[in-house]
């Protein structure tokens, strides 16, 4: 399982407020981002490359636009 999930931090656990298909006592990396503090554009980036949950945009499969699909930006 791989992705963001909202909870709820009581008594020194996180209890998810949704159900999490996990194995009992699996090892997970947590980012915590509370309600008041929103993390930069920056800071999400870095946290995205050393977690590699975009890895996946790397696969050839991915890549599904050519040069002939638009202008250059540049």
């Amino acid at each position: 399982m791989e992705g963001a999930f909202r909870a709820v931090y009581i008594n020194g656990i996180f209890q998810p407020k949704v159900p999490i298909s996990l194995p009992d006592q699996a090892e997970v990396e947590l980012a915590i981002v509370d309600g008041e503090h929103q993390l930069f554009v920056r800071q999400m980036a870095e946290l995205a490359g050393k977690s590699h949950s975009l890895d996946f945009l790397n696969h050839p499969e991915e890549d599904i636009y050519s040069v002939q699909d638009g202008q250059s930006v540049s």
